[in-house]
């Protein structure tokens, strides 16, 4: 189960970065705020599997 979920998030960053951030700052910094979580997320899953905390 972890695995599917690590994958799922794997897919939702793609998505994200596929994105544009948009023209505006309050656009753009909410965009790189959804980023961010996404790294986090990404982080806490590939610790989940097994990865080495650096």
């Amino acid at each position: 189960m972890p695995r599917v979920c690590a994958l799922a998030c794997i897919g939702e960053a793609r998505m994200r970065l596929r994105l544009e951030p948009g023209r505006t700052l309050p656009v753009g910094i909410r965009h790189a705020q959804r980023l961010a979580r996404t790294v986090n997320a990404l982080c806490d899953h590939y610790q989940t599997v097994g990865g080495e905390h650096r």
